[in-house]
């Protein structure tokens, strides 16, 4: 997710989201052993135009099904920025998780 404008504030980040669709769920061995299962969903931004903004939710949270660009609000958003190495080159990107999406 490449985005262009962070801001510690999320009305200022992402301005109105709009749900996309459910990705799929990905599950995560952590070290201890234990698995974390997150499901992934794509969304719009009326601040990031052109680009899909993938949110990571815990897989406790009920799967959601919300209609095609219907309005939603994410609960306590978190962005952490994450160097990646590809052919010799590097490059940042984001990923996103939050506790829940609701729709408004």
């Amino acid at each position: 997710m490449a985005l262009h404008f962070v801001a510690p504030d999320v009305e200022k980040t992402f301005g109105a989201l709009t749900f996309g669709r459910f990705l799929g769920e990905r599950t995560r061995r952590n070290a201890d052993g234990s698995t974390t299962i997150t499901r992934r969903y794509v969304l719009f931004s009326t601040v990031q135009v052109g680009d899909e903004i993938i949110v990571d939710l815990p897989g406790r949270v009920s799967k959601k099904g919300f209609a095609f660009l219907a309005p939603v609000r994410l609960v306590k958003p978190r962005i952490r920025a994450v160097g990646k190495v590809t052919g010799g080159n590097a490059h940042r990107e984001f990923e996103m998780s939050a506790e829940d999406l609701l729709k408004v």
